[in-house]
């Protein structure tokens, strides 16, 4: 997404193991989420949050969803909802939106968006892994969604094969036929690989919910045997009166090639309809660093 990626690495989103100056925690989890290459968001909500805030109307991403969605107006599943940021112009455009997420914390700040907004009737968020989505079952949610999409290379964070098939058939199964899905992911081109060399990159500068300076950097090496990019995010805080602290975010990302994609799809009871290069509904192409890819569910 246009405000949540870095325009320099197109590394957003990243799972995270928390830690700090003192060295690094792991949260426990609910049964089954702790294989994810993001096994913590909490620590980083509020920055999250605050860097990326709620999607305008006229944000590209929330228009590129709603013309995918056109005129079938039916149920919406938000496969890594975070913090609402594109799930909540879905709702205020009158769609009814289920946001499932593995962090209490994002979802905290999705729930609090949500309540600001006066929407809560059209939204439902569940703390669920889209490897099962047993969640959905487990609060009666109405099935079957007539589209879903995971934003923001949420979806490049199951570690292989088995994983993005496995979600990709729970994500089926609560489909209708014909349904659509939107995966949006890193286009694994050599020149954006030849970014992710270590170089420290300095993404953003934005202000936490305590009107403190935070600088967000990054740096990320990627590895062709294994198709991974490790990386971490740097959020610098900087106090009125100078004091500094920092929260370091190591995360991992598994990217997956155009042809490996539609293999998993293909197996997961997809096929391929497009893949656009941006929300401009331009093909992909070579140099292109996004791949929309929009399937539908046989």
């Amino acid at each position: 997404m246009n405000a949540g990626k870095g325009t320099q690495s197109r590394i957003t989103r990243p799972g995270i193991a928390r830690c700090a100056f003192a060295g690094t925690r792991h949260t426990a989890y609910p049964m089954g989420m702790e294989n994810w290459h993001d096994p913590d968001y909490d620590t980083i909500a509020t920055l999250y949050a605050a860097e990326f805030g709620i999607a305008e109307p006229d944000d590209p991403d929330a228009a590129f969803l709603l013309a995918l969605i056109g005129d079938t107006r039916g149920p919406v599943l938000d496969l890594g909802c975070g913090t609402g940021r594109l799930l909540i112009p879905l709702a205020a455009d009158g769609l009814r939106v289920t946001g499932v997420d593995t962090s209490a914390g994002m979802l905290a700040q999705a729930h609090a968006a949500v309540e600001a907004m006066d929407i809560r009737d059209r939204v439902t968020l569940l703390l669920d892994d889209f490897r099962t989505l047993s969640a959905l079952t487990a609060h009666s949610v109405a099935l079957p969604f007539t589209f879903a999409y995971c934003a923001q290379n949420t979806f490049l964070h199951l570690p292989d094969n088995a994983a993005q098939v496995e979600a990709l058939k729970a994500i089926a199964a609560r489909l209708r036929p014909g349904a659509r899905l939107l995966l949006d992911l890193i286009h694994p081109n050599p020149d954006l690989l030849a970014r992710y060399y270590g170089t420290l990159t300095h993404e953003a500068t934005f202000a936490d919910n305590e009107g403190n300076r935070v600088d967000r950097f990054v740096t990320a090496l990627y590895h062709a045997t294994t198709q991974t990019v490790d990386a971490i995010w740097f959020y610098d805080r900087t106090e009125a009166g100078g004091a500094l602290s920092r929260v370091v975010v190591p995360f991992t990302m598994r990217l997956i090639g155009r042809y490996e994609l539609e293999l998993v799809l293909s197996a997961a009871g997809f096929a391929l309809e497009d893949i656009y290069s941006d929300t401009d509904f331009a093909p992909l192409h070579d140099n292109a660093d996004r791949m929309l890819v929009v399937a539908v569910k046989r």
